[in-house]
């Protein structure tokens, strides 16, 4: 397996480390992961307990266990395992509600994940992926060039 660490882990990290108590320890536990992952560990989730509930908001994402409340949240498909976001139990449930139907692909050559939203069925309301905008100004095919078009 191949392990990913999406750049957003450090700063949750501190984020939990300052909260102190059972979040440092957390925070520790994750930085015993990252380390793990460093040295090409085969196996670095090895110590760390799964959940309890599985979790369906995102597909091939697996939850861990952490002290204090604390769930790491990952991606694993194809050889990949991709850890996307630690963080108290709350948070990481609004987090796994705010990315609900997110996809992730691996950039080849920076070795990143790439966040890639999927609408399920664009006919259903309820299934259709709403996007923030660009904040560019204006009606888009009044931009585009006459070549651009049929």
């Amino acid at each position: 397996m191949q392990y990913v660490i999406s750049a957003k882990i450090p700063s949750q990290i501190k984020s939990l480390h300052v909260s102190g108590g059972y979040f440092q320890k957390a925070a520790n536990a994750m930085k015993r992961i990252i380390y793990d992952v460093q040295q090409k560990d085969k196996n670095p989730l090895k110590k760390v307990r799964l959940t309890k509930n599985g979790e369906s908001r995102i597909k091939n994402c697996i939850k861990y266990d952490l002290p204090g409340r604390v769930r790491l949240v990952t991606i694993q498909h194809e050889g990949i395992c991709s850890l996307v976001y630690v963080g108290k139990h709350e948070d990481c449930d609004r987090w796994l509600n705010n990315n609900a139907g997110k996809k992730h692909a691996l950039d080849p050559e920076s070795k990143t994940m790439t966040d890639v939203f999927v609408t399920e069925d664009i006919h259903d309301e309820k299934k259709r992926r709403v996007v923030e905008s660009d904040y560019s100004e204006g009606k888009l095919h009044k931009k585009l060039k006459k070549h651009h078009f049929d």
